[in-house]
């Protein structure tokens, strides 16, 4: 006989096609309209820009300088990069290629976020799985950041994929446990933070192992199976760049003063418990919900793999709220699914045993009524969500991240009807607009210096431009020897923003070189007006 029970049981054993249905969906749309709409922003034009060089030296087979440009990359660790020039072997990068790549591990990571789901022995865990793939694939956050290429989304996947290689050698075979060091390295080769936050967390845990749980001989050949070998790695590669210990403090020290005396205490305590309800969470109700399960996630203190997802995450939140000189939303990007797991999990647990209290009261309509208001209010956010990851993608850049019309940059604001603006018609001015009049004014082939730029106008994203530019030939032969461009931006523009002010806007007042000098003369001048920049072209014969 067919039973509820059945039909429930029979669809949990396809949840994971369920998932994989849904993130290469969402993904299509995200290629299609949100991908084709997103300007080029400064960090992912400064990657880009290096990724062009690296597959400069993979197409004509110079592996020397493919090394040598990657140990040049010591800032920033290149295995994104090794990754992201891929596409190079198939046909020459670009931004849509890069991106694509991106996109992938968007596919990869919600799968990876149902899979460390089911690995935590937890009741009900294909459920929570589901819930959880569910809230990263609809999570404006990951839309935002599958849109655009920087390394969160790389570094959600490896972070995600170490923590169940860990779980799977603490449940199975210990030799996995030297995979498990691997993962931390490679995560690190991601990014450092990624990997030495991640270890943190795992020391921490192992440590409760050690003094609670009394395991001591099995924690600390655990322990050492695996810090060992990453800590070999560490040290290898730090030296290996001729004693970078204290560039790589720095780093994660992120000295960056960026957000300083912008709010009062209470902003930065709530900054980042903002971040995951009202960013990552695509429904507010539901965000606020995983929130104070999670903060209940005690509860699996003795659960290994819970423990660990907790305090990875509870160790991030703090050290990120303390560092108010730079607080930004993406920076808990790697932790929220962990957020959402222990968060639903908890849920879960209070839900079963609601069900139950009512069940024995005969009262077993209430958990539907309640359900299905639940239903009710997910499909309306979901409704609503399209337009809400414009407007978050937007916010969390502060840039005008899809060209939107009179955007302004907004720093601790939390009310969500302030983040929209409209979207651009199709006539638009567009970044990409500026360069393509840059270079069919002056000659690519001489000597061009620039004066001004913004984040959307960025010296990496222009170098990319103006080498696929020179290879189409569609500069001008001039006299001048040399130019000079002058980029001005007016004080009402969309690029007009804190970052620029605090970046940007001091590299404007070098125009006294061209000014002072009468050998430059001006030989044309554009004002973008809907993007609120005047354009200056100097030449020098």
């Amino acid at each position: 006989m067919l039973t509820l029970r059945k039909i429930i049981n029979d669809a949990e054993k396809h949840l994971f096609w369920l998932v994989l249905i849904l993130a290469v969906t969402v993904s299509i749309f995200i290629r299609f309209v949100y991908q084709a709409k997103a300007i080029v922003v400064w960090d992912e034009g400064f990657h880009s820009e290096w990724i062009y060089w690296l597959s400069d030296a993979a197409r004509a087979g110079s592996w020397a300088d493919f090394w040598q440009i990657s140990k040049s990359s010591f800032h920033y660790p290149p295995l994104f990069l090794w990754i992201m020039v891929l596409p190079t072997f198939i046909e020459p990068v670009s931004i849509a290629s890069i991106r694509f790549v991106n996109l992938l591990f968007y596919i990869l990571s919600a799968i990876t976020v149902y899979l460390l789901a089911l690995s935590t022995s937890t009741k009900y865990k294909r459920i929570i799985g589901l819930l959880s793939a569910g809230i990263f694939i609809f999570s404006p956050m990951s839309i935002t950041f599958a849109t655009i290429a920087l390394r969160e989304m790389m570094g959600v996947f490896f972070t995600l994929t170490t923590l169940l290689i860990y779980i799977y050698s603490y449940k199975k075979r210990p030799i996995y446990l030297l995979l498990t060091s691997v993962s931390f390295v490679v995560l690190s080769l991601v990014k450092y933070n990624f990997g030495i936050l991640l270890f943190s967390a795992y020391f921490l845990s192992e440590a409760f192992e050690l003094v609670i749980v009394k395991r001591r001989a099995k924690t600390f050949a655990r322990f050492f199976i695996v810090s060992v070998p990453y800590a070999v790695f560490l040290i290898w590669w730090v030296f290996i760049y001729h004693d970078k210990f204290g560039h790589l403090l720095k780093l994660l020290q992120n000295e960056t003063v960026y957000t300083a005396g912008l709010t009062d205490i209470t902003g930065y305590l709530l900054f980042y418990p903002r971040a995951v309800v009202l960013f990552y969470s695509p429904s507010v109700f539901f965000g606020v919900l995983a929130l104070v399960g999670f903060a209940f996630g005690i509860y699996f203190i003795k659960n290994s793999p819970m423990r660990l997802m907790w305090l990875y995450a509870a160790v991030n939140i703090i050290l990120g709220t303390i560092h108010t000189e730079n607080v930004q939303e993406r920076y808990i990007f790697t932790i929220f699914p962990c957020i959402f797991i222990v968060g639903i999990s908890v849920l879960v647990e209070i839900w079963i045993r609601i069900y139950r209290f009512f069940s024995h009261k005969n009262l077993r309509f209430l958990p539907q009524i309640i359900l299905l208001v639940f239903s009710v209010i997910g499909i309306y956010d979901l409704v609503r969500l399209p337009g809400l990851v414009y407007a978050v993608g937007s916010y969390t850049n502060k840039v005008a991240l899809y060209n939107e019309i009179g955007f302004k940059d907004l720093w601790f604001d939390y009310n969500r009807s302030h983040w929209r603006f409209p979207l651009p018609e199709e006539k638009t001015e567009k970044p990409y607009d500026v360069f393509e009049y840059i270079a069919k004014t002056v000659d690519l082939t001489k000597p061009v210096s620039f004066i001004g730029e913004t984040n959307e106008l960025s010296q990496p994203y222009r170098n990319i431009l103006f080498s696929e530019f020179k290879r189409s030939g569609i500069s001008p032969q001039l006299a001048p020897r040399e130019f000079t461009v002058v980029t001005t931006v007016s004080p009402t523009s969309k690029f007009y923003t804190h970052d620029y002010k605090l970046q940007h806007i001091w590299k404007v007042q070098n125009r006294f070189i061209v000014d002072a000098d009468p050998t430059w003369e001006k030989i044309a001048e554009k004002e973008f007006k809907d993007l609120g920049v005047k354009i200056e072209i100097f030449g020098r014969k």
